[in-house]
């Protein structure tokens, strides 16, 4: 460690001071006390304070020895207590010190000013000789560090321009490599977005051949049920004029009050009844209907007893003509004599939105074991599972005297 340099001698006591107060108290290196006691002994030796300076010297080198600095600081401190010698005047023992800085070595790194130091201490001393010797030994280090200086130069030359090939040749390959991952980018990006638009393309046109599909199916089972529908009402015209026409031979003027009904049922059926929905209010009065316009027919051959709710909410919807089939199926298989009157027995009870109907007829003697019914009940069989799929329960039972229809339904609203 070179020697301080000051300026002003009481400026620098001062600073060098307060420099001291607070190392000692935060310290950020535990070198720095052992650096800042050698530096307020040199400033001493400014001014001239000699027991000052050596005090300060003297307490630096026993702070190193206690932190384990000995070998670290032990040239600084015999650099330092030559230079204070030397600025004493006592030549002969600033000699010794720059020496004993010489031998030790550890913290200098003015080698060559030591010399010149101790060169012209032995001048002034009037000691050629020695003086000779210690100029030549600066001599041959300088030369010494001069070849070195240029070996080092030339070995640094070659050095840096083999990291300048090799940074050149990295530079490279890294410009090479980011060229190939862009192009890869740019080729996983182009590969992403085809990728993308064939999934588009593919959804789209699944979705399009969904939708195609649905509406095909929307529109088979809109023609089913249409066609269905236009099965229905010619088959209960049908039967309702065959049944008035045998009537006029027997009683015109109870086939004239019947026609007055039947007009009233096919009001209902071409102008009420073009809709998917109706209210369910509007159906059973229409099915009241029909039971006045049937018993009307048969007063004296079928026995009715019907019982069905008064007040129906008005929001309660059903698909139209889906109960009167039954009713009507049942009149078409009852026996109807006047010896022997059948009977029907219609039950229809609402909760909520489940309707429950059951209809009970008589069945005519001799009629097959098979289940009735013909076009009528197998239309209505069709329509229920086209319009309430997983939302009806039909149960028929065709006994040995008795036909059942069972009927469970949820409603729409």
């Amino acid at each position: 460690m070179d020697k301080l340099s000051l300026g002003d001698p009481l400026e620098a006591k001062r600073l060098i001071l307060r420099s001291y107060q607070y190392v000692s108290k935060k310290p950020k290196n535990i070198d720095q006390p052992v650096v800042l006691r050698f530096n307020t002994g040199l400033m001493y030796a400014e001014n001239a304070q000699w027991d000052s300076s050596f005090f300060y010297l003297e307490e630096g080198l026993q702070l190193a020895d206690s932190l384990g600095l000995m070998e670290q600081f032990a040239g600084t401190y015999n650099y330092n207590a030559g230079w204070v010698f030397e600025k004493k005047g006592d030549i002969t023992r600033a000699i010794s010190y720059y020496k004993k800085a010489l031998d030790q070595r550890a913290g200098i790194y003015n080698y060559k000013s030591i010399l010149d130091y101790i060169a012209n201490l032995y001048h002034t001393n009037k000691q050629p000789d020695s003086a000779f010797y210690y100029k030549s030994l600066n001599l041959k280090i300088t030369d010494s560090i001069y070849t070195s200086e240029l070996k080092e130069n030339a070995q640094f030359a070659d050095r840096r321009m083999e990291l300048l090939e090799k940074d050149y040749q990295t530079q490279m390959a890294i410009a090479r490599q980011e060229q190939e991952v862009e192009i890869l980018k740019n080729r996983n990006m182009l590969l992403v977005a085809l990728v993308v638009l064939l999934l588009i393309t593919g959804l789209s046109l699944f979705f399009f051949y969904q939708q195609s599909q649905l509406r095909k199916k929307k529109e088979q089972l809109q023609g089913e049920l249409d066609f269905l529908r236009a099965q229905l009402n010619p088959h209960f015209l049908f039967n309702s004029i065959n049944n008035i026409y045998v009537l006029l031979d027997e009683d015109r003027e109870k086939a004239s009050a019947v026609l007055l009904k039947f007009s009233d049922l096919l009001r209902y059926q071409l102008y009420e009844c073009n809709v998917p929905f109706i209210p369910l209010s509007k159906e059973l009065r229409y099915l009241q209907n029909y039971l006045a316009f049937e018993t009307l027919r048969y007063a004296e051959k079928i026995r009715t007893e019907a019982a069905f709710p008064e007040d129906v909410a008005p929001d309660l919807l059903i698909a139209p003509l889906i109960l009167q089939p039954f009713i009507e199926n049942a009149f078409k298989h009852t026996q109807r004599k006047r010896q022997q009157p059948g009977s029907i027995n219609i039950s229809l009870v609402i909760d909520g939105l489940n309707m429950h109907l059951r209809v009970v007829n008589t069945r005519q003697k001799n009629e097959n074991s098979t289940l009735p019914g013909g076009v009528g009940l197998d239309n209505v069989k069709k329509r229920l599972n086209i319009i309430y799929p997983g939302k009806h329960k039909l149960t028929l039972d065709a006994g040995e005297d008795l036909f059942t229809v069972d009927l469970q339904l949820t409603l729409n609203k």
